[in-house]
């Protein structure tokens, strides 16, 4: 199974392939992780990679043929970093189009003391340094980022004794949003061990599936993955959380989608209590959606006898917001809110949110469990509930 990236004309400059070497950034640190059980990685701290006696640095360059030159500031902070600690190893970790190991797991080549005087111009530093920097660096060619995330994927397998490549894509996904939020916390908190791994899945609090998992499972394994992880009942009770739906919308959606939404979130989630335990009216957040649309679904829901709470009594009413976060009534199944509302969900307790985003998630201010899902269509998000 290879990994399909899509790459649109106008992504091809600097910011899709700074975002792609820093995925392919978080992928070898996992395998860092993964390889070195128990031993705490740091990343984004020294460098990219630090642990125990080796400093590793990153470059993902697949368009370009290695040079020297292509890795010289790499190399020279390297270099300043062992004046430092001589006791250190030193790894500059890339991908180069004309530097693919192939069958095996990696190339390396290491620098002559003519190359680092080149790369450090007129310098002020002894032969002593310079040849102990020699001894201790190595340049490390891998495989391009396709080829890597396979390996990962098939390391994670081994690891968690998974038997399919559908539950090891999930675990990458965790263990991705863990790094990513840690990654814009303090450079003393960017250090995690396979331990933290394993609370991670333990747990379960933070996911988020980008585009590039639907793109690698194909959509309807990625649907059945997530229907079975999230919208699949294995008990007849429904655990009473308060549960939140996001789901972004785009300018010309069919009313009759999203009136199946409500209808299928209502269905799945609401208890009235009457022949099982009661769960609360969860809440839909159609983003984006225009004010118009909104008000033409509501008054189709109406007229077919669907009653919502939307924290209003009629059109014009204000808001209401005790009355939106109350369960009022086992009439209402579920409650509409608009996005700059979210905010006032700060207070509840037991929350679990589902994001299903076309373009870019949004962030939350209230304490939640965050599922993300990346979605082209909201008939993904019908199937994936359904």
């Amino acid at each position: 199974m290879t990994v399909q990236i899509v790459e649109k004309k106008q992504d091809k400059d600097g910011g899709y392939y700074a975002i792609k070497g820093f995925i392919y950034q978080f992928d070898l640190t996992l395998k860092e992780i993964i390889s070195n059980p128990g031993t705490p990685i740091n990343f984004e701290n020294q460098q990219d990679i630090d642990y125990e006696n080796y400093v590793i640095q990153v470059k993902h360059k697949e368009t370009a043929n290695f040079s020297l030159s292509k890795v010289k500031s790499a190399i020279i902070q390297l270099f300043q970093l062992s004046l430092l600690d001589s006791e250190k190893k030193f790894k500059l970790y890339s991908h180069f189009k004309d530097k693919d190991p192939g069958d095996t797991q990696r190339l390396s080549e290491r620098i002559t003391m003519d190359q680092l005087d080149k790369i450090l111009g007129e310098n002020p530093y002894n032969l002593d340094d310079k040849d102990r920097f020699i001894k201790n660096f190595e340049i490390v060619f891998l495989h391009n980022f396709d080829e890597t995330f396979n390996q990962l994927i098939n390391l994670i397998k081994q690891k968690y004794g998974l038997a399919n490549t559908e539950i090891a894509l999930y675990y990458h996904a965790m263990f991705q949003t863990e790094l990513t939020q840690l990654a814009i916390k303090t450079r003393t908190s960017r250090t995690i061990s396979s331990y933290d791994l394993d609370s991670i899945i333990e747990n379960n609090n933070k996911v988020i599936f980008y585009e590039g998992y639907r793109l690698y499972m194909s959509e309807d394994k990625y649907i059945k993955l997530l229907r079975d992880q999230y919208f699949t009942h294995r008990k007849p009770h429904i655990v009473p959380h308060e549960r939140i739906f996001i789901i972004e919308c785009g300018p010309n959606e069919l009313k009759e989608n999203l009136i199946d939404i409500v209808y299928k979130i209502s269905d799945k989630f609401y208890r009235d209590g009457v022949q099982t335990s009661k769960t609360p009216a969860p809440f839909i957040c159609f983003r984006n959606l225009s004010e118009n649309n909104l008000i033409d679904l509501k008054i189709t829901l109406l007229d077919n006898n669907f009653y919502f709470n939307d924290g209003t009594f009629f059109y014009g009413d204000k808001l209401r917001v005790e009355t939106l976060l109350s369960d009022r009534g086992k009439e209402y199944k579920v409650r509409l809110i608009d996005e700059n509302l979210l905010k006032i969900l700060e207070g509840l307790k037991s929350v679990e949110t589902y994001q299903f985003f076309k373009s870019t998630p949004i962030e939350v201010d209230y304490k939640s469990k965050n599922i993300k899902l990346s979605i082209n269509s909201l008939e993904n998000v019908l199937k994936i509930i359904s």
